[in-house]
Order: structure tokens, then C-alpha cells, then sequence
């Protein structure tokens, strides 16, 4: 069956022509689409999740699985570039994800939950965007852990530069970004929650945890348990993906469990990673952290010192 679409482009399979026809995305032509495939879909269908380069949203297809090949070799034949899920998010903004994830029943694949925002993107959010309304829920819940009492540890790998009560506050912040783009997703990839708590601090003595790669028998209880930072069932198993993770509680210990890390030995933000090739640090050196422009955002509550603070009561002050 051959459908015609502008410009007198053949399409070879009906299913492309209905793709285009369900989502509303007629387009001249294909050249420069992208597509990848979710797993993690309805049993029986196959989602392909969709980027046009001329179109600012990413759509989604869903087929049968009986015909994935078949739909492979027809989007491949029209130009369209099947790709894997993280070179995906590497093409499209964290800010067209948000919108793809809008609506009744919409949710972000896993493989989507890892993509964090770069510097101009959110640098350039408005005020009223939800990325800055949780990322205001965030810094009050460290302010009320107590991140601005804490000892500062001065501390530089991975070019972090800590050495003021700001470079604290801040560099949690950043971290949350990388952990679960400011609170919005749980990505369960060794942590849990915004600031990526790891399950075996909420866990009691006697129970097991994944230590480094190997189960392990805990010798003693977790250093934030009892708490809520990680979120759990009745019987105590976690749960890596619920929309608990959105909760006021959950968020306020999930954020004293990371100030007790911070303090636990002086360890300072070593439980995020001292090297390029693990943590959340390796994305957040000093450089990184202060071109985010958390002040624009946060003002008074990016602050921890009377010093900072003052400056944001005088009107020609520019931070």
C-alpha cells in the first residue's frame, strides 16, 4: 500500500503514514529524524519515541510488536536514524522532555531520567517554570537539614573548590541536578531520591545491601534510619520508582541524610564521587556550580551567610 506525503515523498508502509496522522506531525520530509525504542511499555507494543530536528517536541508511536522489524526497516528506508535511548537524550533539552511528559498517563522511560540540565538551559528558566519551583522546594529542605550550620569542609577533587557555607548549599544543589534533574525524576542508578541517597544508609543492622557491586550483611544500622529518605514498602524492601519521592517528608530526609553524610567523618561530599569516573561531583566542579545561576533563582535562599544576604537588600546590587 503506497500513501503519498508532501513534497512527493513515497512512504513504503501505511503505519508511517498513520504516525504522522495520529500526532499531528506532517512533515516535509524526514531528513534529520531520530527515533529510539522504550522497553519499558505497554506487554505487546513497541514505543517509538521520536524527534524531528525542525520541531521543537518529541512525539511517541506505539506498534505491535509483531511489527517492530518490519516498522525498523520502513523508518530506516524514509531516512529516519534509529538510535540508542542515551544518545538520544544527548540530542534533545531536559525542557523538551518536560513537555513530552505532560499530560494523563504520560511518564518519562528510565532511560530518559538521566539527562540533567546544562548551563544556559537553565540558566534562561523563568521564575514560575517547575524545574525552579522544585528546585525552591529543595533548598528549603536543606536550609531546614542544616546545611548552612555545617562545618565546611574545604575539599577540591574533581575541581569542586568548596570553601565557604555557599559552595555547600550550592554544590548539593548541583548534585540534585545530576541525581534527579532537581527532584523531578528518582533515577534509581545507585541512589535514591534528589540527592541520591544510597538504600544501605536507610537500612537497619542485619539486613543486605548492594555494597560496591556485592551483596553485603549490614553490621549496623544505616546512618539515617529510621527515616524516610528512601522510600519503602511495608515489609522494608525499597521501592526505586513512586511518586513518593515527591513528598515534603521524603524530600526533607532525604536531604538530613545528606547533610549527615557531609558530617559522617569529615567525609565532606566524598559519598559522591572523588573521581572522574563515578558520582555526581564529576559533573559539578566550582566552575560548573557557580555558572548555574542559582542566585537569579533563589535569591535570599541561596544564601547561607549574613554577608550574602545583605547583598540582596540593596536594589543596584547585582549578584
Amino acid at each position: 500500500m503506497l500513501a503519498y506525503i508532501p513534497k512527493g515523498k513515497m512512504v513504503k508502509n501505511s503505519l508511517i503514514l498513520i504516525f504522522m496522522l495520529i500526532n499531528s506531525a506532517v512533515l516535509a520530509n524526514f531528513d534529520g529524524s531520530f527515533c529510539t525504542k522504550s522497553v519499558e511499555d505497554i506487554e505487546g507494543v513497541v514505543a517509538y519515541i521520536c524527534k524531528h530536528p525542525k520541531q521543537d517536541h518529541i512525539s511517541m508511536h506505539r506498534v505491535p510488536h509483531l511489527l517492530e522489524v518490519q516498522t525498523d526497516k520502513d523508518l530506516q528506508a524514509e531516512g529516519v536514524e534509529l538510535i540508542e535511548p542515551m544518545e538520544f537524550v544527548k540530542r534533545v533539552t531536559p525542557e523538551q522532555l518536560d513537555a513530552f511528559a505532560t499530560g494523563p498517563n504520560m511518564k518519562l522511560p528510565k532511560c530518559f531520567q538521566q539527562i540533567y540540565y546544562r548551563l544556559d538551559e537553565f540558566n534562561a528558566l523563568p521564575s514560575d517554570h517547575p524545574t525552579i519551583v522544585r528546585l525552591t522546594r529543595l533548598a528549603k529542605a536543606l536550609h531546614e537539614a542544616g546545611v548552612c550550620n555545617l562545618d565546611v569542609v574545604k575539599q577540591n577533587f574533581n575541581d569542586i573548590n568548596i570553601r565557604i557555607p555557599e559552595d555547600v548549599l550550592h554544590q548539593f544543589l548541583c548534585i540534585a541536578n545530576s541525581e534527579s534533574v532537581f527532584g523531578r525524576d528518582n533515577i534509581g542508578i545507585g541512589g535514591r531520591g534528589p540527592f541520591g541517597i544510597h538504600p544501605m544508609h536507610n537500612q537497619p543492622k542485619g539486613t543486605w545491601a548492594t555494597v560496591g557491586r556485592t551483596p553485603t550483611k549490614l553490621e549496623k544500622d544505616g546512618l539515617c534510619y529510621p527515616s524516610q529518605a528512601v522510600v519503602r514498602d511495608q515489609k522494608g524492601d525499597e521501592i526505586e520508582d513512586n511518586t513518593a519521592y515527591y513528598d515534603s517528608k521524603v524530600i526533607l530526609d532525604n536531604a538530613k541524610c545528606a547533610v549527615k553524610l557531609y558530617q559522617n567523618n569529615k567525609n565532606g561530599f566524598k559519598d559522591w564521587g572523588t573521581t572522574k569516573a563515578w558520582g555526581s561531583n564529576r559533573h559539578c566542579s566550582g566552575k560548573t556550580r557557580n555558572d548555574l545561576q542559582f542566585f537569579k533563582h533563589l535569591k535570599e535562599l541561596g544564601c547561607c551567610t549574613k554577608i550574602c544576604r545583605d547583598k540582596f537588600k540593596k536594589p543596584s546590587n547585582q549578584i
